[in-house]
């Protein structure tokens, strides 16, 4: 009897460890990498596609929720879709920003400054691992740069 219980508590201790883990990781994952880099990909999207992105500055900034599905902390993020002034074909690039666990990409809302471009303002929320759902959290604010063919996390 004794021994279970010991199991049982170094149990308990692991799994509290794992927790602070994740939610420490998931303080420090959002930044911005190119989709390639996060492993974001077509079947990344969520679907219905229609009811999960908003376009903004005439079509040329498309925003995506995207969902990994693994981990299930914070598997979602959004992906950016912007045309890229560096290239000479008239290229687009695709940057991401995971570690979620859920993002309003549909309820957006944006507020232009000529200066430093289209900052976009995401509801968001994180996983609670004492419920196993999503609790609100701060909102995710991206600054978008067609100038410059950049996207930036702002806190």
């Amino acid at each position: 009897m004794m021994k279970l219980i010991l199991v049982v508590t170094a149990v308990t201790l692991v799994q509290v460890t794992l927790v602070q883990i994740t939610q420490a990781q998931v303080a420090q994952t959002l930044e911005v990498q190119s989709c390639r880099d996060a492993g974001v990909g077509l079947e990344s999207l969520v679907l219905p596609v229609a009811k999960n992105t908003r376009e903004f500055a005439q079509g040329k900034i498309q925003v995506y929720k995207v969902d990994q599905g693994e981990p299930v902390c914070c598997s979602v993020g959004v992906a950016v879709v912007i045309p890229d002034v560096d290239s000479e074909l008239g290229d687009s690039k695709c940057v991401s920003v995971m570690g979620l666990g859920d993002v309003d990409v549909k309820n957006a809302a944006a507020k232009y400054d000529s200066a430093r471009g289209l900052k976009i303002t995401f509801a968001t929320r994180k996983y609670n691992p004492e419920t196993g759902g999503n609790d609100p959290a701060e909102n995710l604010h991206l600054r978008v740069n067609l100038k410059r063919s950049t996207v930036q996390v702002e806190r």
